[in-house]
């Protein structure tokens, strides 16, 4: 495995994140070139960029401007991806920032996950992995899908397995609007990484998956080793959030022994609940606005924190902010008085 980290302090042998990088290359045999953001170092590696020597790209956002001709390191994204066909390319900082989007960089991450010897590996070999991936099953696969959400999946993605590789054009004096056109691997982990493994849809996060069953997240946090089997464990699994398939949630409910009928005399949340063992109030999901019980939708609250909440929906308001995609579903609005 083989990373090409472009950071203006890379010759600074006292420099905190240089540390991590030689302990990374010492416990996981990774490899990791280490050059500043310098036309004439860039160029030497450019080539090396285009053969496909490198699993992974890591750029440095703050970029000091007496060492550089780049203001930041957001600047350099399109020479590097002109050479970069099918190399994941991150964006780095150890400033903190909304999302893990930045840019049109891959990824945005701390110096946290180069800390994460393990998880920073097992995050190359699933861009390895996904790298050989052709087909619709084959990606089913590699996210270990529920069988009762393949189709489901498969519509999801057919537009990114629709795409060319290549942009052509009959015209060959016509400037094409988009001359770089990514792989199949990186479009499918960037859906990955900006709907599957972030929005609330097939799979949930635990505020999601503490609101399907009815229960607060305190009360879900006791009881979520018995839905181990429902975790997402597939490719990137430990490089995001813990998630879990709302479909294998909702089946573990269903196996449980029902004495009462509960799932036949409640709504589903009030019967999960139950059948969980939820018996004071405090262990039921609330709604944060009126506080009745089993709301049935999450939402954030404009300027502060993205914390996802649980909400009625007729408590809250449409996030029209966000573009709307087909199975998942947006954070709604929490308005405070």
């Amino acid at each position: 495995m083989k990373v090409l980290v472009i950071d203006d302090k890379s010759n600074d042998g006292s420099y905190p994140r240089k540390g991590l990088l030689d302990v990374l290359e010492q416990r996981q045999q990774i490899t990791c070139d280490i050059i500043e953001p310098e036309p004439e170092a860039l160029k030497q590696k450019l080539s090396k960029i285009q053969a496909g020597e490198y699993d992974l790209i890591i750029v440095d956002y703050m970029l000091e401007r007496a060492r550089t001709i780049f203001k930041t390191g957001t600047a350099l994204y399109s020479l590097i991806h002109a050479y970069a066909h099918s190399t994941p390319i991150y964006l780095i900082s150890v400033k903190t920032a909304p999302t893990n989007q930045i840019g049109d960089f891959d990824l945005f991450i701390k110096d946290d996950a180069i800390n994460d010897h393990a998880a920073f590996k097992a995050d190359i070999e699933s861009h390895r992995a996904l790298r050989s991936c052709t087909s619709p099953n084959a990606f089913l696969t590699l996210i270990q899908c529920p069988e009762t959400l393949q189709d489901d999946i498969v519509t999801m993605i057919k537009p990114i397995l629709a795409k060319p590789e290549s942009s052509t054009l009959e015209n060959e004096n016509q400037i094409p609007e988009k001359e770089i056109v990514d792989s199949l691997n990186l479009r499918l982990f960037r859906w990955l990484a900006r709907s599957l493994l972030r929005k609330e849809g097939p799979l949930v996060s635990k505020a999601g998956a503490a609101g399907l069953l009815g229960i607060s997240l305190d009360y879900f946090d006791s009881i979520s080793p018995q839905f181990d089997n429902a975790l997402y464990s597939g490719i990137f699994s430990q490089s995001f959030e813990k998630r879990w398939w709302g479909v294998l949630l909702e089946d573990k409910v269903f196996e449980k022994t029902d004495p009462e009928s509960y799932l036949e005399k409640f709504p589903f949340k009030e019967a999960a609940s139950r059948l969980l063992g939820a018996t004071n109030e405090n262990d039921l999901s609330k709604c944060v606005v009126c506080q009745g019980l089993y709301p049935d939708g999450l939402g954030i609250v404009t300027d502060q924190e993205n914390e996802l909440l649980p909400v009625h929906i007729s408590c809250s308001e449409f996030n029209d902010t966000l573009p709307q995609e087909a199975f998942f579903r947006n954070p709604r609005i929490i308005e405070v008085e």
